[in-house]
């Protein structure tokens, strides 16, 4: 339609707008809106805890077993197996990896709320919570014969495919998050590792997205392109879903994981390693 108003010459491009501007009520002056809105985003993951969804009665012999030691508890940390591969050939979806990365230092800082709600609920001691193990003085370390370390592994991609109409680009998408989250117990004065959990979720975590983006209106034109513009374009609205799909992986592939905290931190587990603790420490005669 758009092509057939601005090649038609100048007396039938007239003609043309008026009965459109007429049959569409005026369009230009009131655009129609898509059953999809524009979404503005505050902080789509705010519900990423997993600790509403536990169950954590402990028995009283497991309360028993970790009144004999404390951990030092090693802040998590994500790792990126792989970039975004988002295609690039629509300009302007997404805001980047500026999002990305809030999203994941959200799921680091969640994850470090659950785990030390986990392990205090447990009974198990905790000295404090350290950005890594050589943060910590020797006196902690003495004090605290295991460390607790996490770790994710995370995996986010994504695939598009785009489509560009006369006056607007549309791109629709899934991203897929997956990857692993990994626990380490170790002696905290040698660092050695005494106990290793890596928690792999079956199937990733998928969710669809859609990107629409109106094209600039013309300059320097006519009176009569602009308004051929207004009236093709007035039924389009920017949509942008990209960061809520990606946010919304996110917290699919945390939460799947996450349900498992609760049955692999066992207090009375981490306590057969105390011998082999001990032995670590005078062997390197600390």
């Amino acid at each position: 339609m758009y092509s057939i108003i601005v090649n038609a010459s100048s007396a039938a491009r007239t003609s043309i707008l008026i009965i459109l501007l007429a049959s569409v009520g005026l369009s230009c002056v009131t655009p129609q809106t898509t059953e999809e809105s524009s979404v503005t985003i505050i902080n789509p993951i705010d519900n990423l805890s997993v600790t509403k969804e536990l169950e954590l009665s402990v028995p009283e012999s497991k309360k028993k077993s970790a009144e004999k030691f404390m951990i030092a508890f090693v802040a998590p940390s994500y790792q990126e197996i792989s970039g975004d591969t988002r295609s690039s050939s629509a300009p302007g979806m997404g805001k980047g990896d500026k999002e990305k990365f809030n999203y994941l230092r959200t799921l680091v800082n969640t994850m470090q709320a659950d785990l030390e709600y986990i392990l205090l609920n447990k009974g198990i001691r905790v000295l404090g919570t350290f950005p890594s193990l050589d943060e910590m003085t020797f006196d902690q370390k003495k004090r605290a014969i295991y460390s607790f370390i996490p770790k994710v592994n995370i995996h986010v991609t994504s695939n598009d495919q785009v489509q560009r109409g006369q006056v607007h680009i549309e791109a629709t998408g899934t991203y897929t998050v997956a990857g692993n989250i990994v626990m380490e117990l170790r002696e905290s004065m040698t660092g050695e590792k005494l106990w290793i959990k890596r928690l792999e979720s079956p199937v990733a975590a998928t969710k669809p997205y859609r990107f629409v983006q109106k094209s600039p209106p013309p300059r320097g034109g006519s009176l009569g392109d602009a308004l051929a513009y207004a009236v093709v374009a007035g039924g389009i609205k920017n949509i942008d879903t990209t960061d809520v799909a990606l946010a919304g992986a996110i917290t699919d592939f945390y939460k799947e994981l996450g349900k498992k905290f609760v049955d692999h931190i066992d207090s009375e587990e981490w306590a057969k390693y105390l011998e082999q603790a001990e032995s670590l420490r005078k062997e390197k005669r600390y």
